[in-house]
């Protein structure tokens, strides 16, 4: 693994962390109607930013993380679906659990785990390399109904390998 692509995936585990699955200020990104998740590596040589949009009337969502070295945009994710009012917490308990162990499904959580409370997490991998990757990621109450969604892929932007 080369330094670039061993420092970017180092990083991108550091900000997840820190980000959308820990309880964390949002800013507002006015001019696209979305939120974001700004993450700055000590350095300075790294910055991420995880931007979303609701739709509130049907409770869909899309979102880009961005990873930038020097400036430059070197890693990308995209992701579109829909979790119900009040599931999301549980989204963020599966996606902590592998970023806490830096353990890359897809960007998203393991391939299946179960939360605090009973929720089913699983997330299918088509293709699962840090450098291209792409996915299915569902999340299933206790009694097995699905309240959430969100289908993902993502690349390099740069040459990392």
């Amino acid at each position: 693994m080369s330094d670039l692509l061993s420092n970017v995936r180092e990083f991108f585990f550091d900000a997840m962390r820190n980000g959308y699955a820990a309880k964390v200020e949002k800013i507002g990104i006015p001019h696209m109607n979305h939120k974001g998740i700004p993450y700055k590596s000590r350095d300075g040589q790294f910055y991420l930013i995880d931007a979303y949009c609701v739709n509130t009337l049907t409770s869909y969502s899309a979102g880009t993380t961005t990873i930038f070295h020097k400036d430059q945009p070197v890693w990308w994710v995209n992701y579109v679906g829909r979790y119900q009012p009040g599931s999301t917490k549980y989204l963020k308990e599966a996606l902590k659990s592998a970023y806490d162990r830096n353990l890359f499904c897809g960007g998203r959580g393991p391939v299946e785990c179960r939360t605090s409370d009973g929720y089913t997490y699983k997330n299918h991998l088509e293709i699962n390399s840090f450098q291209l990757f792409s996915g299915k990621e569902k999340l299933l109450d206790p009694a097995g109904n699905m309240v959430g969604f969100h289908e993902y892929s993502g690349r390099e932007l740069a040459p990392l390998g």
